[in-house]
């Protein structure tokens, strides 16, 4: 594997997969609430949206995509009833705000809220 191939560290400009533990972990996330049902348009349509938000490089805060039928526990904590929703958590995991069914400039304001340190 040559240098060029290997993939930089982008875990502060990233868009991942949910895992338990990534909210409070001393720096804030942003949270996004997804339906994996393919007739749920809201949610393909903000998934949409932020995937090509992430590929300008612009963004710094890492943004989570969290299955809503799986990651009951922090569906729970931060009081998200529907998929398509997104949770902006600051780096203690306290919910600063959210958003059910975010436009492209809901998105873009959460994810500017916080600057790199």
């Amino acid at each position: 594997m040559t240098a060029s191939s290997i993939a930089p560290n982008t875990d502060q400009n990233t868009y991942l997969t949910y895992r338990d533990g990534v909210e409070g972990a001393g720096r804030p996330v942003l949270l996004f609430f997804y339906s994996s049902d393919s007739s749920d348009l809201f949610s393909q349509k903000t998934n949409t949206i932020i995937t090509e938000l992430y590929r300008t490089n612009v963004y710094i805060l890492p943004t989570y995509r969290a299955d809503f039928t799986t990651a009951v526990t922090s569906q729970r904590k931060y009081h998200v009833l529907l998929p398509d929703t997104i949770v902006l958590i600051d780096a203690e995991g306290n919910e600063v705000a959210s958003q059910l069914h975010p436009t492209e400039d809901d998105i873009k304001s959460f994810l500017t809220r916080f600057k790199a340190s």
